[in-house]
């Protein structure tokens, strides 16, 4: 994020109502402003109407791009191939609540199989097994919200 968008955004937080704006990039860097106080504090004090905040990630971990971010990892924690989410949205493990999961743990997949559907503004997208394994781990409860590259299932080949 450049330093004149940063200017432009503190600008129209101090015009507009709202008391506070965050903003989460999918690289890790995170900025949050808020105004301080009340309004009319604030211009009777005399004081700076907006504060920022700067979160750079200390350790730069690597991005996924989109297109490859259904593209599995090895993961530290469990055994196995890391399976991440390709994007912002809600988890679901199953196609409708009274339709059983497309996995559970111990569910044998091959390279294609639906694992689950992220839901995202409204659009249901399938999330496919990258490998042909045994699923060993399911991270993310059903209906549960996910982050860009977050970890969804672990799958041991």
């Amino acid at each position: 994020m450049d330093l004149k968008l940063i200017k432009d955004l503190m600008s129209a937080l101090e015009k507009s109502k709202l008391q506070k704006l965050s903003i989460r990039e999918k690289n890790g860097f995170q900025i949050t402003l808020e105004k301080e106080g009340e309004i009319e504090k604030e211009r009777a004090v005399g004081y700076q109407p907006l504060k920022a905040e700067y979160t750079i990630p200390k350790s730069k971990a690597p991005t996924i791009p989109q297109d490859k971010a259904e593209t599995p990892r090895v993961t530290d924690t469990v055994e196995g191939t890391q399976v991440n989410s390709p994007m912002v949205g809600t988890f679901y493990q199953a196609s409708s609540p009274e339709a059983s999961p497309f996995v559970q743990k111990n569910t044998q997949v091959k390279r294609g199989d639906v694992l689950c559907i992220i839901e995202a503004m409204k659009v249901m997208n399938e999330v496919k097994s990258e490998v042909d394994g045994t699923v060993v781990d399911i991270c993310i409860k059903d209906g549960d919200p996910v982050e860009f590259g977050q970890t969804l299932f672990v799958i041991k080949e």
